[in-house]
């Protein structure tokens, strides 16, 4: 299927939900960029707000964008970044792109699940890497705690069956933790480490809704992050850490 960019870019915006998990997505990327601090980045598709804009030590920082809208939001934020010089953005699809500095770090945040052929994104990016760059990828969880709620309670057939959210926002695969891991690995890498995050018990729809009446608070959110220790690999979403 191809995808109509411009109808996501205006989807995503209007998401139910999707500021919060945005937020949360952040914060498990930029983990991984601390723990790590990479020297020359590549974020392949930013969305509504760069990884730039967090990440303050770098020597190159490189976003490929083919949304116009996205692209144009990143070209503002990064003429107000005092690491302007280094910040790089190009409007082009990734398997058209072909870096000028070589990267130690790609990062590939929520999108693998929208496209129709994800293991091409990732040998793209394996053919671009040099020896030793790492990369991290996230997606939706097919087992998520809320995804397999739903199933026990007879709302869905099984865990993989596509949801609204996914038939509006034009997503073509639902991952797990093992299907996941083994794209990442056929398409060349080497997997170092992999998870999930956030225990979200219900849709992005009734989240929202659950914040708007007041009941769903920062601390209980926050409090839901930490619920990924006691029940692991039900997090909302899943990540793979990998290298060349």
């Amino acid at each position: 299927m191809t995808r109509d960019l411009e109808k996501y870019q205006q989807d995503y915006v209007a998401s139910p939900f999707e500021d919060t998990m945005a937020g949360i997505r952040k914060r498990t990327v930029l983990h991984f960029l601390a723990e790590r601090q990479f020297r020359n980045i590549i974020e392949v598709g930013c969305a509504e707000e760069s990884l730039f804009e967090s990440v303050e030590d770098f020597q190159s920082f490189t976003v490929v964008e083919p949304c116009l809208a996205f692209f144009e939001k990143a070209q503002t934020a990064a003429r107000a970044q005092k690491a302007s010089k280094r910040i790089q953005l190009v409007n082009l699809p990734f398997e058209n792109f072909r870096p000028a500095i070589a990267p130690n770090c790609i990062i590939i945040s929520s999108l693998l699940h929208e496209l129709a052929a994800p293991k091409a994104m990732l040998e793209h990016a394996f053919r671009i890497a040099p020896p030793g760059c790492w990369l991290h990828v996230n997606v939706p969880n097919a087992k998520s705690f809320h995804r397999l709620w739903a199933k026990e309670s007879g709302l869905i057939k099984d865990e993989y069956q596509r949801s609204a959210t996914d038939i509006r926002m034009q997503r073509n695969h639902t991952f797990d933790l093992e299907s996941l891991n083994r794209l990442v690995r056929d398409a060349g890498f080497s997997v170092m480490d992999s998870g999930s995050y956030f225990i979200k018990p219900f849709t992005h729809a009734q989240m929202q809704q659950l914040i708007e009446a007041g009941i769903l608070t920062t601390a209980l959110i926050d409090g839901l992050i930490r619920m990924e220790q006691h029940l692991p690999g039900l997090g909302a979403e899943i990540f793979v850490n990998a290298r060349k």
